[in-house]
């Protein structure tokens, strides 16, 4: 599936942008625009990059 530039804006205006990883309101882990541990591609990402992971906050 590819996102249209338009759903991008909605979904960035909507989500708001966090560049370190935290835990949402209902435990999840989260990161950028609402992106989730539940995402393989980002999951698999995530955990390569130094910082980010560290939810323990």
């Amino acid at each position: 599936m590819k996102t249209s530039d338009q759903g991008v804006a909605f979904i960035a205006a909507h989500e708001g942008f966090v560049s370190r990883a935290y835990r949402d309101p209902a435990g999840v882990i989260t990161i950028g625009y609402g992106f989730t541990m539940g995402s393989r591609i980002f999951s698999e990402w995530w955990r390569g990059q130094p910082g980010l992971f560290d939810v323990s906050a």
